[in-house]
């Protein structure tokens, strides 16, 4: 397991999306996302190209990746930065 140091986590809830551009964008500096729960589902949109979706993300493991665009659907997910 590996101990990630997170500065700030910004909570995503159901029908809410976060901008991630880190030029731009609403939130700064983001360098993963956290599914809050085991009902989450939404997508998390990629720089460079790709995306993923939330349900086959861990509940409570942190993911690093640089996402462009988070959208949660239903349940919680946390953008950490």
């Amino acid at each position: 397991m590996t101990n990630y140091r997170g500065f700030k986590a910004v909570a995503l809830n159901a029908g809410q999306s976060g901008s991630c551009n880190l030029q731009n964008g609403t939130h700064k500096n983001v360098w993963g996302v956290l599914r809050g729960t085991s009902a989450t589902s939404g997508s998390v949109v990629l720089e460079g190209s790709g995306s993923i979706a939330l349900e086959h993300l861990a509940v409570g493991e942190p993911f690093p990746c640089y996402p462009v665009n988070v959208t949660c659907t239903a349940g919680t997910v946390y953008i950490l930065s």
